[in-house]
Order: structure tokens, then C-alpha cells, then sequence
């Protein structure tokens, strides 16, 4: 029998050690436990590390029939060795890989029913490509809603957990069409696939 406040500091430490290894086990980025949006920052990004790459991709015709919501993003993470696809929608997170860049592209054109047609990229490094796929994973996890928490916000954190927010900014539209042309002269290259 628990003597003192012995038994109530089990309910302090039990959270901690179950945070800690949430942690650990690299179910969620540390940082995406984190509620204040601007209290983490990414570490400054050198220009001549940067092996990898993460891609903005638009389709401007896909349109959210129930708030009228403009285009569908998407994300591409190249890591250095394969390039990994995300899609965040009412369906949930879909997740893909790929090894080449051609076999990437005929996917990205092809996938039914978004049809990208344009991309913005940055040149990263491989861990800040490993932040932002952890970033867009746990999207997994997240319930969708068009206006708040669409395909648009999990494209934007995962690429400023990557690059940071000076290099790409969110707009008062949930709109990916919107956010897409505000933010391409923000990227390094941006181009029609």
C-alpha cells in the first residue's frame, strides 16, 4: 500500500515515461507533439549538403465539392535512394515508394483521380527528409477535415519541418491551389511535371 504521496507521483511519471518512449519508438516526431506552431524550429539548412529533395505537387483541377476548396496536394520526399509519395485525403494517408524518378513521374501523372500537374522543390538534406516524412506519416493518425487539416496542411508541415518557415508560408485559404502558387517562388525550382 502506497504510503505519503507516493501514489500520486505515479500519476506524474507514468505520462513521462509513456511520452518518452512515444518518443523512442519514433511513433510521432517530437516536435509534432508540440501545440504551439512556431516554438520549433527546424535546424538551419545548409545549401551544400543538400542530397535530397522534398516536392510540392499540385493538381489544380481536383476541387473539394463541400467547401469548395481548390486543387489537391500532394507530397514527394526524395531521401537520397527512393522518392516517397503521400497523399492526405478523406480516405485517409495514402503511402507509396518509388526507386526512379521516371517511374515516380508515370505514377504522379497517372494516379486516379489527382492528376499532379505542377511541382515546387527544395533542396534538403537526408534528415531533414527522414523529419519530413515522420512529419506527413503521422498524418496517418489524424482526422481529416477540409477546412482545417486538409491535404494542404499536411504538405506544409512536412515541408517546414524540413526547410523551415521562411521558406514556405500558409495563407488565410485552405485552398492547395491557392497555397501552391503563393508559395513556388518560395521553392528552389518549380515546373509542370
Amino acid at each position: 500500500m502506497p504510503r505519503g504521496n507516493e501514489r500520486s507521483s505515479c500519476f506524474i511519471v507514468r505520462p513521462i515515461l509513456l511520452g518518452i518512449w512515444v518518443v523512442l519508438l519514433g511513433l510521432c516526431p517530437a516536435h509534432s507533439l508540440v501545440a504551439d506552431e512556431g516554438s520549433v524550429e527546424p535546424a538551419p539548412r545548409k545549401e551544400a549538403q543538400a542530397e535530397a529533395r522534398i516536392y510540392f505537387l499540385l493538381d489544380p483541377d481536383a476541387v473539394d465539392i463541400v467547401v469548395d476548396t481548390k486543387g489537391h496536394a500532394g507530397l514527394l520526399v526524395f531521401d537520397g535512394t527512393r522518392y516517397y509519395y503521400y497523399s492526405y485525403s478523406r480516405t485517409g494517408l495514402l503511402k507509396k515508394s518509388f526507386s526512379k524518378w521516371d517511374s515516380t513521374v508515370i505514377y504522379l501523372k497517372s494516379v486516379d483521380p489527382n492528376h499532379y500537374q505542377y511541382e515546387a522543390d527544395w533542396g534538403i538534406t537526408a534528415v531533414q527528409a527522414a523529419r519530413a516524412r515522420n512529419v506527413a506519416a503521422c498524418y496517418e493518425w489524424k482526422i481529416y477535415n477540409a477546412l482545417a487539416r486538409n491535404c494542404w496542411h499536411m504538405v506544409y508541415d512536412a515541408i517546414r519541418s524540413a526547410v523551415g518557415k521562411e521558406r514556405i508560408e500558409k495563407t488565410s485559404s485552405p485552398s492547395p491551389d491557392t497555397n501552391f502558387w503563393h508559395n513556388n517562388n518560395k521553392a528552389d525550382h518549380w515546373t509542370v511535371l
